[in-house]
């Protein structure tokens, strides 16, 4: 799974260009298309932008609960930030696409706090098909959580017997605490 070092820009660098995409896009269709339901045709009749206020969680499941899905979030973040603190701190690599995932989740809670629901706004239509309109931060999340389910697949398990190989950097593993007491050297007979 791509990961970033312990100086991590690269990870800063999705996260931040993953949340101000979002939040500027939103920004941008939303004042082309200033009310609730206005659409636009952008590549008929599969693409469409859409002004459509999500309450709810993905796919509008939960309608009208905003607040329970803002401390949703609010715990998902502290949790990614959490892990990656911890991680950090051990000098362990960072899981790149956690910073996609850390974006959207942050461009979905701004929305949230600051207009009591998501903005989405991207609809795809084919035939009589039409999936739920989303925005920049699902696509992030989904794109994240997509990659790190592939690497957590496809990873390589460990051979038999042998610890994990650490990468470059990463701290050696510790020895043991205590190594098992020697076999008592056998004693003559009439021996104390």
């Amino acid at each position: 799974m791509p990961a970033a070092r312990r100086f991590p820009w690269l990870f800063l660098a999705i996260l931040a260009f993953g949340a101000v995409a979002d939040l500027v896009s939103k920004s941008i269709v939303f004042r082309v298309l200033p009310h609730e339901w206005d659409s636009q045709t952008v590549w008929a009749p599969f693409f469409y932008l859409k002004n459509q206020r999500n309450t709810g969680g993905v796919w509008g499941i939960g309608n009208g609960a905003n607040g329970i899905f803002l401390i949703l979030s609010i715990v998902a973040i502290l949790a990614i930030v959490i892990y990656l603190s911890v991680a950090a701190f051990r000098g362990q690599r960072l899981p790149l696409p956690l910073a996609g995932i850390l974006a959207g989740a942050f461009g979905n809670l701004w929305d949230r706090i600051q207009f009591g629901f998501v903005r989405d706004f991207l609809s795809v239509r084919i035939g009589s098909f039409h999936w739920p309109t989303f925005n920049v931060a699902d696509s992030l999340i989904c794109i994240g959580c997509a990659v790190m389910a592939l690497g957590l697949l496809c990873a390589p398990e460990p051979e038999e017997g042998l610890a994990p190989k650490a990468a470059e950097g990463d701290a050696p593993p510790s020895p043991p605490t205590s190594a098992p007491a020697p076999d008592p050297a056998p004693q003559p007979p009439g021996a104390p």
